[in-house]
């Protein structure tokens, strides 16, 4: 593949500036041929041709020569401890190429993202052993003789979150992507640690159940809360970001929100070898209702979830709202 000049000359500065890199050329007893780039990055200035890189770079060991196929190592350690990826191939007409990249960057996006899948999970097992505790002991009323199934009628609080991203520059898809991602992410994780169980994500809305897990505030009032904080967080999240292509981004994120109250219907359905919780609620019309209609950087509640916050807390304002087919409802909204 051949790229334009300008092309060709941006990846190469790009590269440079945020990878640090640094080349070998060795035979196949591994003695240095030729050697470039910004090596006293990996504290290599030292090296000159007809050296070995054995003592230096002693992961080669075993792997040169490369036979045809080229090899690349991710976040490979030196002897300081440095992380590089390493990628590896045959030249042309003699020996092997070795390209050295700096990987401290990307072991740190990895770090913190396995710190935040951790996270996640450790929260994800407690809320499945509080639902498995729900399910163990079915009210006494409940008719347990068929254990294919086993519902109940719980108090919840629906929380739908809906995103609006806006790229002020531009910037590849793929890195736009990404920052959504970051940002579905963080608010996955806020609703988790406020013990909301994430029910779905469908395209740029989730949505969260309060009161299936146990929490110290009503499952409304636990809602909005966390709700709220969405929102006031929407525009620094990807500021935050440590990787620095989505920290250069002109990228902001508002988020609108709507959270609905009421006892809805926890189902249990054991079909063997699998089984699988449902949730049927009576504000699920509601929830389709009003999502289109949900403002960026407002929350909208219905009245059910009102009667159910402190009376000073919040200065949510009245309003009807009406829909296609003639009907209304009475809505409370407030911005942060």
């Amino acid at each position: 593949m051949t790229l334009p000049s300008p092309l060709a000359q941006y990846i190469c500065s790009y590269v440079a500036d945020q990878y640090f890199p640094a080349y070998l050329r060795v035979d196949a007893d591994g003695t240095i041929l030729e050697l470039g780039g910004q090596l006293q990055h990996y504290a290599l200035q030292a090296l000159r041709s007809g050296d070995t890189t054995y003592d230096s770079l002693n992961f080669l060991t075993g792997i040169i020569p490369l036979e045809n196929d080229s090899i690349f190592l991710p976040l490979v350690k030196d002897q300081q401890g440095r992380s590089m990826d390493v990628h590896i191939f045959p030249d042309q007409d003699n020996g092997d190429w070795i390209l050295l990249l700096d990987g401290n960057t990307s072991e740190e996006q990895q770090l913190e993202l396995q710190q935040q899948g951790n996270y996640l999970a450790l929260q994800t097992h407690r809320q499945k052993q509080h639902l498995s505790k729900l399910f163990q002991n079915p009210p006494s009323e409940q008719d347990t003789t068929d254990d294919s199934h086993f519902s109940a009628l719980v108090d919840v609080a629906i929380l739908n979150i809906t995103i609006n991203p806006s790229v002020g520059t531009a910037a590849a898809p793929m890195t736009v992507i990404q920052a959504i991602e970051t940002y579905f992410a963080t608010v996955t994780t806020e609703i988790v640690e406020r013990s909301g169980v994430v029910a779905a994500q469908m395209g740029r809305s989730i949505l969260a159940i309060f009161g299936l897990v146990p929490i110290k505030l009503p499952p409304s009032q636990q809602a909005v809360e966390t709700g709220l904080e969405i929102l006031r967080q929407a525009s620094s999240i990807a500021s935050s970001s440590t990787d620095p292509a989505l920290s250069e981004l002109c990228l902001s994120f508002e988020a609108g929100a709507m959270v609905t109250s009421g006892a809805s219907a926890l189902g249990l359905l054991r079909a063997s070898p699998y089984q699988s919780m449902g949730l049927i609620s009576p504000q699920m019309p509601e929830i389709i209702g009003l999502t289109g209609h949900i403002r960026p950087r407002e929350l909208m509640i219905d009245a059910q979830t009102f009667k159910q916050l402190p009376d000073d807390k919040y200065a949510f304002t009245q309003s009807e709202l009406s829909f296609k087919d003639s009907s209304s409802m009475t809505i409370y909204s407030y911005r942060p």
